[in-house]
């Protein structure tokens, strides 16, 4: 995620993946209102693997974590919506991408890239929404997982 602002980030969803799809989903059947997002950061290690590994769509990302961990993975209500985020994460932002009629898709979206991947090469500029952050809510003293490529 790109910050760009005091409280807004580039949501970089690979196009075939569950948050992309939900998202053109939600403009196609609810164009115009604002699509509420949660982003958990620094979950348990099973539930962070279920994230970003590519699993089905008749499995959700919480039940391979599920099978990974041996238990059901705990979701809470987030404080600002009804989404339900993990509740072992460690930082939490809730917002919404909203509505900008002059983009094609009929929400805010930016330019991001070029930047280098981890994979080795350079990613193409594109044009992703912009996730406007209305709150963050974390554990006292969290942990913020992050990954060094390079």
């Amino acid at each position: 995620q790109q910050v760009i602002g005091p409280n807004k980030v580039i949501m970089r969803w690979l196009a075939q993946r569950g948050g992309a799809l939900d998202f053109r989903e939600h403009c196609a059947v609810k164009r115009g209102q604002p699509y509420p997002i949660a982003v958990a950061l620094g979950a348990d290690p099973a539930t962070i693997l279920g994230a970003v590994t590519p699993v089905p769509d008749s499995l959700s990302e919480y039940q391979f974590a599920g099978l990974l961990r041996g238990s059901r993975t705990e979701l809470v209500k987030a404080m600002g919506s009804e989404l339900r985020v993990p509740a072992s994460a460690e930082i939490v932002l809730e917002g919404h991408i909203y509505p900008d009629e002059s983009h094609p898709s009929g929400y805010e979206h930016a330019l991001e890239g070029p930047f280098g991947d981890h994979t080795g090469y350079y990613n193409e500029q594109d044009q992703f929404p912009v996730f406007t952050i209305d709150r963050i809510t974390m554990r006292r003293d969290p942990i913020y997982h992050s990954t060094y490529t390079g």
